[in-house]
C-alpha cells in the first residue's frame, strides 16, 4: 500500500490467499472500501489505517498486497 498519509483511498483489489483475505475482511478492508493511512511505523514497522472509523495496524508485507487508488 504505497500511498500518501492522510489522503482518502479506495481499495481496488487484494492479492493474497484466502486466510489473509479473510483476516483483512474481518478488519473491514475489502475491495471498494474507503480508508486512509494514519501513519507508518519506523524501520519498516506496521502501517496504521483508519477504516470505517476504526484504526487498525497492518504489517508492511500484507499492506503491499493491497492495491489502492487515491481519491483526493
Amino acid at each position: 500500500m504505497d500511498a500518501p498519509i492522510g489522503r482518502e483511498l479506495v481499495v481496488e483489489d487484494i492479492y493474497c490467499g484466502y486466510g489473509r483475505r479473510s483476516a483483512l475482511s474481518n478488519m473491514g478492508i475489502l475491495p471498494g472500501v474507503r480508508l486512509f493511512i494514519v501513519k507508518r511505523g519506523a524501520f519498516g514497522g506496521p502501517i496504521l489505517v483508519n477504516v470505517g472509523g476504526s484504526q487498525v495496524a497492518i504489517g508492511r508485507g500484507l499492506a503491499a498486497k493491497i492495491d489502492v487508488k487515491v481519491l483526493r
